[in-house]
């Protein structure tokens, strides 16, 4: 039985994985363009197993219905400006990796 505990105890829950047997009713977030316009759109889902974070995948987020809307826009919209930085910031890094090598204005041309 020690062995059993031990195994047990090294057990590690990853982000997005599931945490509980129980389900929920779940709504699907999502943007749309239409004509050159952005809309964020909102379906139920149906129900889904009850998950210890919810991560956008693309431009949809599935997320718990007893979450207001409210709440799943600000951690859609949040996570969409995040993964933004960081294309800028990676951009920015090669950028200057360019300029150490001398290829500044090749780079500049290209634009």
């Amino acid at each position: 039985m020690l062995g059993r505990l031990q195994l047990s105890a090294r057990i590690k829950v990853n982000m997005g994985e599931q945490v509980a047997n129980n389900r929920e009713q779940q709504n699907l977030l999502y943007l749309k363009e239409v004509d050159g316009e952005w809309f964020l759109l909102e379906e139920p889902k149906g129900s889904g197993l009850i998950k210890k974070e919810y991560i956008p995948m693309g431009n949809r987020l599935v997320y718990p219905k007893k979450w207001s809307r409210e709440q799943a826009v600000e951690v859609f919209l949040n996570h969409m400006i995040e993964q933004q930085h960081k294309i800028i910031k990676n951009a920015n890094e090669w950028i200057r990796i360019a300029e150490q090598l001398g290829l500044g204005e090749h780079i500049r041309k290209s634009r």
